[in-house]
């Protein structure tokens, strides 16, 4: 087994040329907005909603003691795990970097580190997707309501409207928080675009076509966000031909679309209920959430560029979530 001999965090400008450009379909942190915290085993205080909704106030007659109340706290433990992805550069990749036969410059320990990068946000965002699906919502069985494909009609038999507005009068009944965001597989907006009673209300807006932002507005919604991303389930070939689509973002059912309600903190903060967060704490040594390292291996001429998070998908307020399966019949 080779020996590294050296270790380093790479400089700051390769670790942000490396974090800068994101696949634009990543739309997990917007879902689970990132926690950082100071220890892999911390714990988030949940305090009794009935607590702070009861109608308790009294009227105070001069001299009369106080009225004691009180509430009671619970705690969601944090139980964040460590990930990495590396590639290895051999010297010789080192010294043909960008002269091979007319091939375009190229960086190997930037390419790498954007490699090895993006290997995390794929796994955090199939991570985050497994979380809602595999979750109970608002005490509804795990994978949510069956919308029987009802979703996917242009008539008068489509219920997404009526279906969205159930969740949120239910979230809403539950928590006192009205839901801000709503997630959608990508096969379930294309069947959206289509249905009547949406281009009916488009009509009375300046600008008819229909875009996640304005749905979004006419649900009264903060977003509404579309889950696009793909991962491939293909086992590695050495030429290259190996590559097996799978949706992150499919809902239960494969092809039969997923909808997902809830409400998600603007900004992550101290008593700030989410339905979903993604605690995170420092990498090794490094003062980092997510760190890139350089390893140097002498004995074998090459360099190992490794990127590494440590976090956890908490589901951490289950009544700020409403979910749908077969929200289309595909």
């Amino acid at each position: 087994m080779s020996v590294i001999a050296k270790s380093t965090l790479l400089p700051q400008f390769i670790q942000e040329a490396s974090l800068m450009y994101r696949n634009k379909s990543y739309i997990a942190n917007m879902v689970a907005p990132v926690l950082d915290v100071k220890s892999s085993r911390a714990k988030i205080t949940k305090y009794n909603k009935g607590d702070f909704f009861r109608n308790e106030a009294k009227v105070r007659a001069p001299g009369a003691e106080p009225n004691v109340i009180g509430f009671k706290t619970s705690s969601e433990s944090i139980n964040t795990i460590q990930y990495d992805a590396a590639y290895e550069i051999t010297k010789e990749d080192l010294q043909n970097e960008g002269i091979v036969g007319g091939a375009p410059t190229t960086n190997m320990k930037q390419d790498s580190s954007f490699l090895a990068v993006d290997k995390l946000d794929i796994l955090v965002e199939k991570a985050v997707a497994d979380v809602i699906r595999a979750s109970v919502w608002s005490s509804v069985a795990a994978g949510g309501t069956d919308a029987e494909g009802l979703w996917a009609p242009t008539g008068s038999t489509n219920t997404f409207v009526a279906d969205i507005n159930l969740g949120k009068n239910t979230i809403l009944s539950n928590t006192g928080m009205e839901p801000n965001i709503l997630v959608i597989d990508y096969n379930t907006w294309l069947y959206l675009k289509e249905v009547d009673e949406i281009n009916d209300k488009m009509k009375t807006t300046d600008d008819k076509t229909l875009l996640p932002q304005r749905l979004a507005s006419l649900l009264e919604l903060d977003y509404i966000v579309v889950g696009k991303a793909v991962y491939s389930s293909a086992v590695e070939k050495q030429d290259g031909t190996d590559f097996t689509a799978v949706k992150i973002w499919d809902g239960p059912n494969a092809t039969k679309g997923m909808g997902f309600l809830a409400y998600v903190a603007p900004r992550p903060a101290l008593k700030t209920p989410s339905a979903l967060y993604r605690p995170r704490t420092h990498v090794l040594d490094s003062g980092n959430y997510r760190a890139v390292y350089e390893h140097v291996v002498p004995t074998s001429h090459k360099t190992i560029i490794q990127a590494v998070e440590d976090f956890q998908v908490l589901a951490c307020g289950l009544d700020l979530g409403y979910m749908w399966k077969d929200t289309i019949s595909d």
